[in-house]
């Protein structure tokens, strides 16, 4: 089930050149992801910095933005 990203946490461990992102949901939980290659971690930290309404889904491993309108202009 796909729950909405309230806020959440980053980390680069430079010794082991992986990222860790740490995800908190409504309710104080969290969700903990780990080795993530560079590119990803760039590409998850960039869409919870500039989108809104991210949502992630445990069970399928998916961080995802809610639909937006085409050509919708970021602000």
């Amino acid at each position: 089930m796909a729950k909405v990203v309230e806020s959440y946490q980053v980390g680069w461990k430079h010794d082991g050149k992986y990222g860790i992102i740490v995800l908190f949901f409504e309710g104080g939980e969290s969700h903990q992801i780990n080795y993530l290659s560079y590119e990803d971690y760039s590409a998850m930290v960039d869409m919870l910095r500039n989108e809104k309404s991210v949502w992630y889904d445990e069970n399928r491993a998916l961080l995802a933005t809610y639909k937006e309108p085409v050509g919708e202009e970021e602000t």
